[in-house]
């Protein structure tokens, strides 16, 4: 759920073009692209799909803006920005994953060092955690009460308490903490 993503049932790989404003959409079947997705106003970075299969997340390198894909479609049906980075946005590495139960999109951005926690049924209700150095992996505990971020230029894994909305704790590694997957 970084730089590709697949959709729900592995029939098609999502792959954003970070210094393209386009998306290319991937049979696995036949290896082919069947689509270009060009709706996109910012150079594309990030992309995650939800689990349950209903939404494609695609995020911009130079806005503060996640793009809303339909995966039957293949089209970009919303868009929303996330509030209280500032206007003077620098272009940066983002990440982004949605929970196993649907409920959140978590967003890291790795050059503002901030990690945001967005409901996906409302997506104007978001909090904004400040974390370490380099922001970037993501990933959720099974039990759905923390989302933990890995802070690769800091070599720390930030936890974020989902029930209370806030950053609960960090706990160290080495320099470089990239990606995360809990099995």
């Amino acid at each position: 759920s970084h730089f590709m993503a697949a959709n729900a049932d592995g029939s098609k790989i999502y792959v954003p073009h970070r210094q393209l404003s386009f998306m290319s959409v991937i049979d696995t079947a036949t290896k082919q692209v069947t689509k270009r997705i060009p709706d996109f106003r910012y150079e594309c970075q990030g992309v995650c799909t939800a689990p349950d299969g209903n939404r494609v997340y695609q995020a911009s390198s130079a806005r503060p803006e996640i793009s809303i894909i339909d995966p039957v479609s293949d089209s970009v049906v919303g868009k929303f920005k996330i509030e209280g980075l500032g206007e003077d946005f620098p272009p940066q590495l983002n990440r982004l994953r949605v929970s196993p139960d649907n409920r959140y999109l978590v967003v890291s951005f790795n050059q503002s060092r901030v990690a945001a926690v967005i409901d996906t049924e409302d997506p104007a209700r978001q909090h904004l955690f400040k974390t370490e150095k380099g922001p970037m992996g993501i990933a959720f505990g099974a039990d759905m009460k923390h989302a933990f971020v890995t802070n690769h230029d800091e070599g720390t894994i930030s936890a974020i308490d989902l029930g209370a909305m806030k950053l609960d704790r960090a706990c160290t590694t080495h320099i470089g903490p990239e990606t995360m997957a809990f099995y």
